[in-house]
């Protein structure tokens, strides 16, 4: 699947542009190509002037219209497993895998749960997101006024969600994490999040306070060391705020390329660059985040509560029995 691009169209300015061969034009306006890449973008046909298409020497006048068609991106390759849980006239919940955003953004626009689901429908609203490598129950609203409906019960904090995630090492039987979310200075990714403590809460700008409890489930030896299996049940509904808090309490989740053993893997992984020592340290494909339970009033007030098992590979599923 691919994604198309919009054509552009420029109005050709008196003076400096009118006179000018296509060709000069439009590749010291656009420097992101090349002349040589320019050249075979016009004679591909991409490039219009007054909605025709030109060779590289037609001479440009004063108000009229260049429009550029770029050559579609194609789009990265998800895990694109669905599967419908509940639903009623208002609402649906469904099981996505660990690849697969929610939201088109980015690179992704018609490989995300939304557009899979959507089949033509512009009324679905995504409630409960989930970041693209973390698989589980996602909520989804039919309608606006469902949707309304929804964002008032996650205000309030009566829709419930709890996960299961892999860390490496032992974890405690369990931890309470207080503390507050701000942007990770240190870091060359510029989404990454720090979980800190209030008494580290020095001067830091626009600070977001989360709380997040973790309960020991099970834990085995393995190759690589001790792995564990905890029930995350976050408190506050902050980005990033589970992954973020495990990593500041020396528990990093399994697979996880931008809060696991060292956000170099992301930075490697997004320039399509991963290593097989990168993959090797990773241990799992994608990050072993699953949101296992969710709980909600349906629009006529029944309670609504669903459970989730993950698709772990072998043999870390042995943890979840």
């Amino acid at each position: 699947m691919t994604k198309r691009m919009q054509r552009k169209p420029f109005t050709i300015a008196a003076g400096i542009d009118e006179g000018s061969r296509l060709l000069d034009w439009i590749s010291a306006r656009f420097t992101y190509l090349s002349l040589e890449e320019w050249r075979r973008m016009i004679d591909e046909g991409r490039v219009e002037v007054q909605g025709r298409t030109e060779g590289a020497d037609r001479v440009l006048r004063e108000g009229e219209l260049v429009a550029f068609a770029p050559p579609p991106l194609e789009e990265p390759p998800v895990d694109s497993r669905v599967d419908p849980v509940w639903e009623d006239e208002d609402f649906l919940v469904a099981e996505k895998s660990g690849n697969l955003p929610c939201h088109p953004g980015g690179r992704y626009f018609e490989h995300t749960l939304l557009r899979l689901l959507s089949k033509g429908s512009s009324d679905l609203r995504i409630i409960t997101r989930l970041d693209r490598e973390t698989s589980g129950l996602v909520l989804l609203a039919k309608s606006a006024k469902a949707a309304c409906v929804a964002h008032a019960a996650m205000a309030s904090g009566s829709i419930v969600k709890s996960y299961l995630a892999m860390t490496q090492g032992r974890f405690p039987a369990g931890v309470e994490a207080e503390g507050f979310l701000v942007n990770d200075t240190e870091s060359a990714v510029r989404k990454k999040r720090r979980f800190i403590k209030a008494q580290e809460l020095i001067d830091e700008p626009k600070p977001e306070r989360c709380s997040s409890s973790f309960e020991l489930l099970a834990c085995a030896d393995f190759e690589l060391g001790p792995v564990s299996l905890v029930r995350c049940h976050p408190k506050t509904g902050r980005t990033h705020q589970l992954r973020a808090s495990l990593l500041a309490l020396g528990f990093p989740i399994m697979g996880d390329k931008l809060y696991g053993v060292d956000e170099g893997i992301f930075l490697r992984f997004i320039a399509g660059r991963t290593t097989k020592e990168d993959l090797k340290r990773l241990v799992l494909p994608n990050q072993a985040l699953h949101c296992s339970g969710l709980s909600f009033r349906s629009v006529s007030g029944e309670m609504i509560s669903l459970a989730s098992r993950p698709r772990w590979p072998e043999p870390y599923n042995e943890l979840l029995t």
